[in-house]
């Protein structure tokens, strides 16, 4: 899937509408929610969520560590600040400074460690204005109640279809990294893509505890549909951290 920008943009862009007005409305609870917000993307992927924000009138930059992903950005017609870069090393790069960053579904695990999260985090924080959010779209495991979890997606093209099959095999607190094993089928061309990778783990106290030595506290969790967490335990939460 990462090395085929179109299969990933496939797969991601439905419900992505839907996605951009949680943010939206999550923001509105922090900030006054307004257009002449900037918001910044890490690990942008395609630009997705970009484009969308874009179109509605926003200031949006975006970066990535894969150079075809960015070029597929560019070339969908997304006009606007778009570089390659790394999650711990991108802060010099940007033109200007931003009210809102955000990082949804787990990307920002694909940093092994907490040094790397730590780096990540100081780099969006000088990134951000005064009182800027950043919004961490993550899942946090419970190492003694985790189970093997599979998820399937879809998405069609014009005469493309892709059918994406996941398996999660969760960590243990020693090791903290979770394997994440994907076969996806694209059907007019009879292709098969498997890729297997890693994204480090964090439980509730874990978390808690990175964002308590970073330059961010937390002001707010959230499910996906952008209803406060609560006492809830979500299999997948977007926290809202603020600069300090």
């Amino acid at each position: 899937m990462y090395s085929d920008p179109t299969v990933y943009d496939i797969l991601h862009t439905p419900g992505t509408s839907e996605e951009v007005d949680t943010y939206l409305w999550i923001v509105s609870k922090h900030l006054q929610l307004n257009k002449s917000l900037k918001w910044l993307e890490p690990a942008c992927g395609t630009g997705r969520c970009l484009r969308l924000l874009a179109q509605r009138g926003y200031y949006v930059a975006g970066f990535d560590i894969d150079q075809e992903m960015i070029r597929y950005s560019k070339n969908s017609g997304l006009a606007c600040e778009l570089f390659e870069a790394d999650m711990i090393d991108f802060n010099s790069q940007l033109q200007c400074k931003f009210d809102i960053a955000f990082n949804p579904f787990n990307s920002i695990r694909h940093l092994h460690s907490d040094e790397a999260m730590l780096k990540h985090l100081e780099q969006v924080s000088q990134s951000l204005n005064t009182g800027g959010l950043y919004l961490v779209g993550i899942s946090l495991s419970d190492y003694d109640n985790d189970v093997p979890e599979e998820d399937i997606w879809t998405g069609s093209r014009d005469d493309c279809k892709v059918t994406q099959v996941v398996n999660y095999l969760p960590p243990d607190q020693i090791s903290r990294l979770e394997t994440v094993i994907s076969h996806i089928l694209v059907e007019n061309k009879d292709e098969h893509i498997n890729e297997t990778y890693k994204l480090r783990s964090y439980n509730k106290l874990e978390w808690t505890e990175l964002v308590a030595n970073s330059p961010f506290e937390v002001v707010g969790s959230y499910d996906s549909l952008g209803i406060q967490a609560g006492s809830r335990k979500l299999i997948y939460q977007i926290e809202v951290l603020r600069t300090i």
